[in-house]
């Protein structure tokens, strides 16, 4: 029985299916490639360096830095395995200082550092690394926290000024680092979110300045963040009319807060201070004026009833126009509600 041509070509592509498939990633021209590799964490983009030659290069040139130390950390011993705390300790340092070269090696190996639109580092460790990133004009978004050892924040690292001059900037995250004290003012034309953690701050001005310089600015979210020396005269006073949302978590009792932002629609207490002291003052600017856009409100603070300046009365006052407000019990019980 006669066989057709057709059915010879489609035994063909059965016996080899390589043949049919190919290598159609391979196919595709270097800057699609070199956008593939953006998508990944930068340690898995520099390990397809070993596919090719050709792929050698090609994470020199991705447009995301993802540059993470838990998967240097993911493979400790134990405890329970017989390991000493001396033991792991050492395996620690020894790691750390791997990332550290290997920070190093990304950022001086990078074709285009202008060309870099999100960068992130998430660092676990005391070790110093460099700050100067050589961030791009091009940078979109960046995400740094550092974690000491028992979650210690560095102070040997921080923020570099050129960072609030980023004119493409709308997302900026920090984490267990000083923020440099700003000479000039802060350029932030297109930042929209704006969320530190653990961040201790020169000075307040550094803080107010960075909230009421940028022009666009939506989202705050502070959190655990103090002045680095005591000062009783230090306050934050911030002015932002763009604020839509804003997050205050566990703020430095010692440093009364004065924020004003008339369109806020979210507002998000969690303040256990202690027991009201002569520097303690929560007010949100604007005189008796309500926050007529205000959403929804969740509230969860301890201060004391017997307050001469009722501060918490007043800003109960200003919240009261809100479609929702949540009031922990700890609140409940500051204010003598039922």
């Amino acid at each position: 029985m006669a066989t057709s041509d057709t059915e010879i070509a489609t035994s063909n592509q059965r016996k080899s299916p390589e043949r049919s498939n190919g290598d159609r990633l391979s196919s595709l021209p270097d800057e699609i490639l070199s956008h593939i590799l953006s998508f990944l964490q930068t340690k898995y983009a520099v390990g397809t360096a070993v596919l090719s030659r050709r792929w050698k290069d090609l994470w020199t040139r991705v447009s995301n830095l993802d540059l993470d130390d838990s998967l240097v950390y993911r493979h400790l011993p134990p405890n329970n395995n017989g390991a000493s705390t001396e033991q792991i300790s050492e395996v620690r340092g020894r790691r750390a200082l791997v990332f550290s070269r290997f920070v190093d090696r990304v950022l001086s190996r990078h074709k285009n550092l202008d060309s870099v639109n999100r960068f992130r580092l998430q660092v676990m460790s005391d070790l110093r690394l460099k700050m100067e990133l050589g961030y791009g004009s091009l940078l979109e978004e960046i995400d740094i926290e550092i974690q000491g050892k028992y979650g210690r924040i560095s102070r040997e690292s921080q923020l570099p000024e050129s960072v609030f001059s980023l004119k493409n900037l709308k997302i900026l995250k920090v984490g267990g680092i000083l923020v440099a004290n700003t000479e000039g003012s802060v350029v932030l034309p297109n930042l929209k979110i704006l969320q530190l953690v653990r961040v201790p701050t020169k000075d307040s001005e550094s803080l107010s300045r960075l909230i009421s310089d940028c022009p666009v600015l939506e989202t705050v979210h502070l959190e655990l963040c103090y002045p680095l020396y005591f000062d009783e005269k230090c306050m934050l006073i911030a002015s932002s009319p763009s604020l839509k949302n804003l997050t205050i978590i566990h703020h430095d009792r010692y440093t009364p807060i004065g924020i004003e932002a008339p369109n806020l629609v979210h507002l998000h207490l969690h303040l256990h201070l202690q027991p009201i002291t002569p520097f303690t003052v929560l007010r949100f600017l604007g005189g008796s004026r309500v926050f007529s856009c205000l959403d929804s409100a969740w509230v969860d603070m301890f201060w004391d009833p017997d307050d001469p300046e009722h501060c918490m009365i007043e800003l109960l006052n200003q919240i009261s126009n809100a479609k929702r407000i949540s009031l922990s019990n700890e609140t409940l019980v500051s204010i003598n509600m039922p």
